[in-house]
């Protein structure tokens, strides 16, 4: 099992033909590569991001996702 995250923020200005909302980014990804061997080649992702906003046109996000991955060898 593996895990990591990121975290990010951005300034704009609040005014003019440049203006946007600040912002904070929180990434989480947790990765699981199970060793049973029947299940070689299969491994399960969960990923989370927050995204928060403040100023004109701001929306907070916040976005779940599992992801289920099965390495297949063709050759």
């Amino acid at each position: 099992m593996t895990a990591y995250t990121n975290y990010a923020e951005g300034y704009t200005p609040d005014t003019g033909s440049i203006a946007s909302p600040d912002q904070s980014e929180w990434d989480i990804t947790v990765d699981y590569h199970p060793e049973f061997l029947p299940l070689k080649g299969l491994w399960l992702r969960y990923r989370r991001v927050d995204i928060d906003q403040d100023g004109p046109g701001a929306i907070d996000i916040t976005d779940n996702r599992i992801i289920l991955n099965w390495e297949i060898p063709f050759l």
